[in-house]
């Protein structure tokens, strides 16, 4: 495990130090806890001149940047589609042609199978190799359909609104007494706060039943980060922003963190 900062950012030297003798390097490209853009290029530099094997989590970050992939010079990547708006059990696996060969699949059958003998059998070359059995139509029309409507919207604007909107949150909730917002300068529209004398948990639902406000709360599922490095055993509240969201929603939030730091104790 490499060292991070309480943004949850990721720490060069001693990166660099743990790739070391490594065989692989998995790491996160932005933080789903506060947002943190990782720096991708540096890091799979780092994974090359040590011979590791590079495999980045986009699943947070897709959405609301344009990935090159050819360009960041990571063996793998990975991308959920429910969080670029499409079902559950769709995503993506990118591949640089030069690591394909070092990876199998777990699942093998039909429509991956090139040739079959009583004692042994040959894969199809990657992907097709990988993809066995009936695959998930829905999956692959939904997560198709999600990235056609991001297109169609004009991606830079979808990303634009959604900057716009966190840095307006940042500037406003900042004012709420006893609030302490955790976001580095460079991340996604992602942020994760602490407010005195609440519990996470409690204050997320307080924020639901009292303001139909939806944050999540807890650990994000990053316990080490958030318990560990952070200092937090029961966890943060985070907020986020999507293409849906409006400037209403900025002010709802605001206020309503606001109204509720005022309170004298909490439930």
């Amino acid at each position: 495990f490499a060292a991070c900062d309480v943004l949850g950012r990721i720490d060069l030297e001693d990166f660099e130090r743990k790739a070391r003798g490594a065989r692989v390097a998995a790491f996160v490209a932005a933080s789903n806890v506060t947002g943190a853009i990782q720096p991708i290029r540096e890091l799979a530099g780092i994974c090359s001149q040590n011979g590791v094997i590079s495999v980045v989590d986009a699943a947070q970050l897709a959405p609301h940047q344009r990935i090159d992939f050819d360009s960041l010079g990571v063996d793998f990547m990975a991308i959920a589609g429910h969080k670029m708006m499409a079902s559950k059990g769709a995503g993506l696996l990118l591949a640089k042609e030069s690591a394909q060969p070092l990876i199998r699949p777990l699942i093998v059958g039909g429509g991956s199978i090139k040739d079959v003998a009583t004692d042994s059998f040959e894969l199809l070359p990657f992907p097709e190799g990988f993809e066995s059995g009936t695959p998930s139509i829905e999956g692959i029309l939904s997560l198709w359909k999600a990235i056609e409507w991001l297109q169609e919207q004009g991606e830079n604007d979808v990303w634009l609104h959604e900057g716009t909107l966190n840095r307006q949150a940042r500037d406003a909730i900042s004012q709420v007494r006893g609030l302490k917002i955790y976001q580095p300068e460079n991340s996604t529209p992602t942020m994760s706060v602490e407010l005195s004398g609440w519990e996470p948990n409690k204050l997320a639902i307080k924020l639901d039943r009292e303001f139909n406000i939806a944050v999540r709360s807890g650990h994000m599922c990053a316990l080490p980060l958030v318990r560990d490095t952070m200092g937090f055993p029961k966890g943060l509240c985070r907020i986020s922003f999507g293409p849906w969201n409006e400037m209403e929603d900025v002010f709802s939030i605001a206020g309503a963190l606001d109204k509720i730091s005022r309170e004298k104790t909490c439930w």
